[in-house]
């Protein structure tokens, strides 16, 4: 039986394994009972899965920004179903290393999408439990999520790499 778990915004309610129609949901079952997996919410109504991200991204000017720390604003997409359902921009904090990851996860992001991004953001995303990729294309945040979503976007190599004095080599 998968007990009641609440991760993050998701919410898996008691619903006894063998209850499950197909073989597929429950295997998803014993793998939330083992793992505790984020982003599904099981229905016990109608026995529905449905996945819900919240996605992050850097803004300067409407468009991802290069640089995560270096961003005016942060576009939050909510999507759920894989169909974007909103997106929220939000000023954020005054910029000081770590602050964003701790920013962003306390609003409630499941992944982020950047440009650029150094490595102690990288890992305060990792332990908060956000997935970040690096490498994106500047865009628009709905572009990018759709692609996100779609399994197409592509991610290029890592556009900031700091060194002992926060230098980005300049982009």
């Amino acid at each position: 039986m998968v007990r009641d778990v609440e991760i993050g915004s998701v919410t898996i309610s008691n619903i006894p394994i063998e209850e499950h129609k197909n073989k597929t949901t429950q295997a998803l079952c014993v793998l939330i009972n083992n793992y505790r997996t984020r982003g599904f919410l099981l229905s016990k109504s109608n026995y529905i899965i449905m996945n819900k991200k919240r996605i992050g991204l850097p803004m300067v000017n409407n468009m991802l920004s290069e640089h995560f720390g270096h961003c005016q604003a942060f576009a939050f997409v909510d999507v759920e179903n894989d169909k974007i359902t909103e997106v929220t921009t939000m000023d954020p904090p005054e910029h000081t290393p770590g602050s964003f990851p701790k920013w962003v996860a306390a609003n409630g992001a499941t992944d982020v999408i950047a440009g650029g991004m150094g490595g102690k953001a990288i890992n305060l995303f990792n332990e908060s439990g956000v997935n970040a990729f690096v490498g994106a294309p500047v865009d628009t945040p709905t572009n990018l999520v759709r692609q996100f979503i779609a399994g197409e976007l592509t991610l290029s190599a890592n556009y900031c790499e700091h060194d002992e004095n926060h230098s980005c080599g300049g982009h």
